[in-house]
C-alpha cells in the first residue's frame, strides 16, 4: 500500500512485502500508535502496484543473460544500461507477454511477492508454458489422490480433463486490495477489474466470458461478497479458497487486546510482531478505524461463548451469549471489551471528551454499518462451484505444534494480585471490575476486586533489592487477568471451526498442514489449487459463449 497522492511522480511506500525485511521500518521505535493511526488510515492509502514479482522469462534465460553481461557493483552505467536493454528485449519477445501483456500489467506487483510470488509463477508456468508437456505439473496430477475429506466428484484428475488446456489459454492475473478498507469496497474494485480484464482480451480478439478466482484469507471474503452479494457469480466459473476465515477468527480479538503473538519465540516471529502491532495501543490505533480488519472478527455463525472470563475463584462467564456486536465489540463498560476507549485515538493526548465521544461514535458506526452488515450479507453464501483448503496440524496427539496453535477461544484467567502499596488506586476507591492501570496493553489486565478482611490486612514489607534499602510494602490490590496463549488447532490465525466450510457449500475440501500467511508456498496447496482450476475449467464446455468448436 502507499499514500494516496494526485501527483504520479510522488510515492510514499507504506506496506510492500517484497522480502522478509520489506516492512522492517514498521518495527522501529518511532512506528508507534500515533504514526500507525496517521499513516495507515484506510481513507488515505491505496494499492501500490510497484512491488517485485517473478519475471516471466525462464530462469535459464535470465542466468544466460547474467553470465553474458556479468553485472556487479563495479559495472559502469553503460554496462548496466546495455543489460537492461537486453533484458527488456528478452521480456518483450516472450510468448506469454505477447499473449497476455506484462505481469505488472496483470497486477502481479500489487500483491506480496514474499507470499505469492513463487506461487503465481508456478501457476502461470503450469497453465501456459508447461501445460502440454508429458512431464509437466498438470500431467503429474492425473490419478494422484490428495486425500480430500469431502468431494462431490471424482477426486483424481483424469486425462480427459486436461483437454481444456489444449483448447484454451489461462492467463494468471492478480489483484491487490487495501486490507484496511471495507471488503465490500474491495469487492466493487474486483468487479471493475474483472470487467477490464474481459474487455482487454476481447479487444485482442479472444473470447473471454468468465473467470476462475483463487483467494487467500481475507481475499475470500472479498470474492464471496462480489460473487454472492454484487451478483458477480454470473462472471465466475468457480472459486478456490485458501485458509479462508469463513466466519471470522478469535485472533482478531486477542490481537486487539495484546498485540500480535509470536508462538515460536523466534526472530522471524519477533519481527512480525513488531510490524503488525506490538500491543493493544498499536493494534487499536489502526484496526479500530479499519472496516476490513474488523470484518475478520468472529461473526454470529462462529458460535456463542468463545470469550471466557475465569476469575480467581474459578467462576466462569462466557460471551457472547446472543450478540457479539453489542456484548463484546461495542461494549464500553467491561474491561474485557474489544476496544479500550482511551486507545482509540493516540492523537487525543489531552483527553478531550468531545474528541473522545466522536471517536467512539465513529468506531460504533464501523461495527454496525460495515462489520455487522457485511457479515450478515455474506452469511452462508458461497459460489456454487467452490473448492477450499484449510490449515491444521494433522499429526498432533496431545499437543498442537506451536506454528499451528490457534486462538479458537479467548480465555482470560484471574489470580489474586499483589503490588507495591500506592502503585494502583486503593481497592476501596475503585469500583469492582474496574481496570486499575490503563497502561496495561499486553496480555495482563489488573482489575479491582472485593477483598476479604484477611486479604485487605495482609502485607509484605521488604526492600527494593540489592542497593535499594528503602522499605516497601506490598498489598493485595485485586486480581490480575491474563489472556491465555493459543492452544487450539488451525493455521495459526484461522481456527479449524472457521477454516472448515460446510459440505453443502463445497465441491471439495482438503485439510493441509499449512500455516496461514505462507499457505500457498506449500507444494500440496499448489497442487490442490491447480487441480481445482482444471476441474472448474470443465464448466467452459457448458458455456455456449465459450464452448470449443473444432
Amino acid at each position: 500500500m502507499k499514500t494516496k497522492t494526485d501527483n504520479p511522480d510522488e510515492t510514499d511506500e507504506l506496506w510492500r512485502l517484497d522480502s522478509a525485511l520489506s516492512l522492517i521500518n514498521w518495527s522501529y521505535p518511532n512506528s508507534d500508535a500515533r504514526k500507525r493511526k496517521l499513516k495507515l488510515d484506510p481513507d488515505l492509502v491505496e494499492v501500490d502496484s510497484d512491488g517485485l514479482f517473478y519475471p516471466y522469462v525462464g530462469v535459464s534465460q535470465l542466468n544466460a543473460l547474467s553470465d553474458q553481461y556479468k553485472i556487479d557493483d563495479n559495472s559502469t552505467a553503460e554496462e548496466i544500461e546495455a543489460y537492461q536493454e537486453a533484458l527488456a528485449r528478452l521480456m518483450a519477445d516472450d510468448p506469454e507477454a505477447k499473449l497476455f501483456g506484462g505481469r505488472k500489467e496483470r497486477g502481479w506487483g500489487e500483491v506480496a511477492r514474499l507470499s505469492y510470488g513463487e506461487f503465481l509463477d508456478t501457476l502461470q508456468h503450469a497453465l501456459h508454458r508447461d501445460k502440454l508437456s508429458p512431464s509437466g505439473i498438470c500431467q503429474q496430477l492425473v490419478g494422484e489422490i490428495l486425500k480430500v475429506e469431502h468431494s462431490r466428484q471424482n477426486e483424481a484428475l483424469e486425462n480427459a480433463e486436461l483437454k481444456v488446456l489444449e483448447q484454451y489459454l489461462f492467463p494468471v492475473h492478480a489483484m491487490g486490495y487495501c486490507w484496511l478498507g471495507s471488503n465490500a469496497d474491495s469487492a466493487n474494485a474486483l468487479a471493475k477489474r474483472i470487467e477490464s480484464i474481459q474487455a482487454f482480451y476481447r479487444d485482442k480478439g479472444f473470447k473471454c466470458h468468465k473467470v476462475i478466482l483463487v483467494t487467500h484469507s481475507m481475499g475470500g471474503l472479498v470474492a464471496r461478497y462480489y460473487s454472492e452479494v454484487l451478483g458477480g457469480n454470473a462472471q465466475i466459473y468457480g472459486v478456490v479458497h485458501g485458509v479462508l476465515p469463513s466466519v471470522g477468527a478469535a485472533a482478531t480479538y486477542t490481537r486487539m487486546k495484546r498485540g500480535t503473538e509470536n508462538p515460536l519465540s523466534d526472530i522471524a516471529g519477533y519481527v512480525t510482531t513488531q510490524i503488525l502491532g506490538r500491543d493493544a495501543a498499536e493494534m487499536t490505533a489502526v484496526c479500530a478505524q479499519s472496516p476490513g480488519a474488523l470484518q475478520l472478527l468472529p461473526a454470529p455463525e462462529y458460535g456463542m461463548g468463545w470469550l471466557n472470563i475465569i476469575d480467581r475463584h474459578g467462576n466462569k462467564e462466557s460471551y457472547p451469549k446472543v450478540d457479539p456486536y453489542s456484548e463484546i465489540y461495542t461494549c464500553k463498560d467491561k474491561w474485557w471489551r474489544l476496544v479500550d476507549p482511551h486507545l482509540l485515538n493516540p492523537l487525543n493526548e489531552r483527553g478531550n471528551k468531545w474528541v473522545f465521544e466522536q471517536n467512539w461514535k465513529g468506531f460504533e458506526n464501523i461495527i454496525y454499518r460495515h462489520v455487522k452488515k457485511f457479515q450478515s450479507d455474506i452469511s452462508g453464501k458461497y459460489h456454487p462451484n467452490t473448492y477450499s483448503f484449510y490449515g491444521l496440524d494433522d499429526s498432533f496427539v496431545s499437543k498442537v505444534e506451536a506454528s499451528h496453535t490457534t486462538q479458537q477461544t479467548a480465555i482470560w484467567k484471574g489470580t489474586l494480585w499483589m503490588a507495591e502499596e500506592n502503585t494502583y488506586p486503593v481497592p476501596s476507591s475503585a469500583l469492582p471490575g474496574e481496570q486499575l492501570d490503563k497502561r496495561e496493553v499486553m496480555q495482563h489486565r489488573t482489575i479491582s476486586d472485593v477483598l476479604s478482611a484477611n486479604e485487605r490486612d495482609y502485607q509484605i514489607v521488604g526492600t527494593g533489592g540489592p542497593g535499594d534499602y528503602r522499605q516497601r510494602t506490598s498489598v493485595y490490590v485485586g486480581q490480575r487477568f491474563t489472556l491465555q496463549d493459543a492452544a487450539e488447532n488451525g493455521d495459526g490465525t484461522v481456527p479449524v471451526i472457521s477454516g472448515v466450510i460446510a459440505d453443502k457449500h463445497l465441491v471439495s475440501r482438503l485439510p493441509l498442514k499449512v500455516e496461514h500467511e505462507p499457505a500457498y508456498k506449500k507444494p500440496i496447496a499448489q497442487k490442490f489449487t491447480l487441480r481445482a482450476i482444471i476441474k472448474i475449467a470443465q464448466e467452459v464446455n457448458n458455456d455456449p459463449l465459450m464452448a470449443f468448436k473444432a
